[in-house]
């Protein structure tokens, strides 16, 4: 081999071990670069995400104390715009649902309803502690029944079921029921209609069977027509109507004949008019 053509290749096997060690320091420049513009990136979003936290709670602590002013109207502001905050908000709104006034109540429960589910841990425990108000307990089962929360049936039916409970917060349970219209609950609720002191509890539990519409229970809601009260009678009326059995339009007319309370024999007259439109 001839000495110029030696030279030659190993020169230019010198220029292309200069050539890719050029590229190799460049990629690493490029690669360390890119990582350090990472780590840059997340230090900035992480004191972003850090003020933002901060700016949040400093509006927080600057609506609470608006959850407790004379006015019911600011009351009622602070509890809608407090949704807008999520889960941090949840413990005040929660305490609202006590509140006073009943505008004021609804807006917590609706508040927390646009939370959504970070919201329902909360009023489970709010339900369950017989320390809270009757009117907190009630909206906490409300609002988890608008949730449509896992357990909120059992929640109810235990409610219901419990002789020992609050009787406004039983009543309540049975309305819960109602408007989840789940059939399971129909025995927790038959059981109620037997109550002799708790007329309130009987009316909802007779509210609720007619909503859930099993006809299985038609029996049940006739004998019921000789309640004592005539809200409980009232709402047998309709409770039957719901069910639309083919016997319930004489039974019915009967009670337009034979009840001695003119809002009973009015709602079966009204209970007779509806079955025929929505038939």
């Amino acid at each position: 081999m001839p000495i110029n053509d030696k030279t030659t290749r190993i020169e230019v096997f010198k220029a292309f071990s200069t050539f890719f060690s050029s590229v190799i320091i460049a990629s690493a420049s490029i690669i360390v670069t890119l990582k350090y513009n990472e780590q840059q990136f997340a230090i900035t979003q992480k004191q972003a995400e850090s003020q933002l936290e901060i700016t949040r709670i400093k509006e927080i602590s600057a609506l609470i104390p608006k959850l407790g002013a004379e006015n019911a109207n600011e009351r009622k502001f602070s509890a809608i715009t407090l949704s807008l905050y999520g889960e941090s908000a949840v413990p005040a709104l929660i305490a609202t649902l006590g509140d006073e006034n009943a505008t004021v109540r609804d807006a917590s429960s609706k508040a927390l309803v646009l939370i959504g589910e970070p919201a329902i841990r909360e009023l489970k425990i709010a339900f369950e502690d017989r320390r809270n108000s009757d009117d907190l307990r009630a909206l906490s089962i409300y609002t988890l029944v608008l949730l449509k929360a896992d357990e909120t049936l059992q929640l109810a039916i235990r409610a219901v079921e419990d002789a020992s409970e609050n009787k406004f917060v039983r009543k309540d349970a049975a309305t819960a029921i109602g408007k989840l219209r789940d059939a399971r609950g129909i025995p927790a609720l038959l059981n109620a209609t037997q109550s002799t002191t708790n007329a309130a509890l009987v009316e909802n539990s007779v509210w609720a069977l007619g909503e859930i519409g099993k006809k299985e229970v038609n029996q049940k809601l006739i004998s019921l027509l000789h309640h004592q009260s005539d809200r409980v009678r009232v709402q047998v009326v309709w409770g039957l109507a719901k069910l639309k059995d083919e016997n319930t339009e004489s039974i019915l007319l009967d009670v337009i004949k034979r009840d001695v309370n003119k809002d009973v024999r009015d709602a079966a007259t009204n209970a007779i008019e509806w079955m025929k439109v929505s038939s």
